[in-house]
């Protein structure tokens, strides 16, 4: 037998091996090669030949991809340029200062905005820290401050370096949370006390007002050492009130022996009123929240 049919039949009996060619494909080919059949069958087995070369040249280059890179395809970086953070890097990245610059409150949501906005640690920080966290005011004065965020128009008060106090309107449009709780504008007295029925309901004036702003009640929190001395006040609309501040004002000429319309000498039975008659207090739960008032200075009932 020649040398070229041996190397030949090494040659098939490898295909075999491979799974290339199956066994009765293998004694065909065999016959053919033994006996010098047409170049048909030939030319097959040097197609098939070169098929399993391929394969086994794509086996190598596979075994040298998992011997080489494999311990890196795990790791999304293992793909990046050394120098470029990975993306972890990117979610936690903060900037250095503890106070954000100005820029930086454009990254903070609007939500997130309102939520410090209508907090208690508003109380006591720096005006200009406060503009810091909030960005440009829509109004600033000496010690006065108003800003829009989330539909909301919350207005500071301020002594020399500290804010001492906010009010912002409930509405439509506009919802805080207040120590937890999220006050709407169908919030009532009454929802707010199942919460915490420690409220005293207060009215500023009764009788004797004046005209520079309509009478309303409030619910009112007075600040203790549990809350850092901090009061909330929930105040109610005049024409939510109207009939229980009448009924209150009667409540207080019952006791101050006045008749309907009689002037009293004393006014301030009328003004910054505690204790409502029992059938005012009984029209106050379902009154809706329409303002409420966060302030950190020692102040009287009203």
């Amino acid at each position: 037998m020649s040398d070229d049919k041996l190397n030949q039949l090494e040659r098939l009996n490898r295909l075999r091996e491979a799974g290339a060619l199956s066994d009765s494909e293998f004694e065909d080919q065999k016959q053919a090669i033994l006996v010098g059949k047409s170049r048909t069958g030939s030319r097959r087995l040097s197609v098939l030949i070169g098929l399993g070369i391929v394969a086994a040249i794509g086996a190598i280059m596979l075994v040298f991809f998992w011997t080489q890179g494999g311990s890196n395809s795990g790791d999304p970086r293992a793909v990046a340029s050394p120098d470029a953070p990975s993306q972890g890097e990117l979610a936690v990245q903060v900037a250095p200062s503890q106070s954000p610059t100005p820029e930086a409150t454009t990254s903070v949501s609007a939500g997130d905005r309102l939520t410090f906005a209508t907090s208690d640690q508003v109380i006591g920080t720096n005006p200009a820290y406060l503009e810091q966290r909030l960005g440009i005011p829509r109004e600033r004065s000496a010690g006065y401050l108003v800003f829009e965020l989330g539909g909301c128009t919350i207005s500071y008060s301020a002594t020399g370096s500290r804010v001492t106090g906010f009010t912002v309107d409930v509405g439509p449009s506009c919802s805080p949370t207040i120590r937890g709780n999220r006050i709407g504008p169908r919030t009532t007295f009454g929802e707010i006390l199942n919460r915490d029925n420690w409220g005293q309901f207060i009215a500023d004036c009764l009788y004797g007002c004046g005209n520079a702003a309509d009478p309303v009640i409030a619910l009112s929190y007075r600040g203790s050492r549990a809350t850092n001395f901090i009061s909330i006040r929930y105040s109610t609309s005049y024409d939510q009130a109207s009939d229980a501040l009448s009924l209150w004002e009667q409540g207080v000429r019952r006791e101050a022996g006045l008749s309907e319309y009689e002037s009293p000498l004393d006014y301030e039975p009328f003004n910054c009123a505690s204790n409502p008659p029992e059938d005012a207090r009984r029209l106050m739960p379902r009154m809706r929240v329409r303002s409420i008032s966060v302030t950190g200075d020692e102040v009287g009932p009203c």
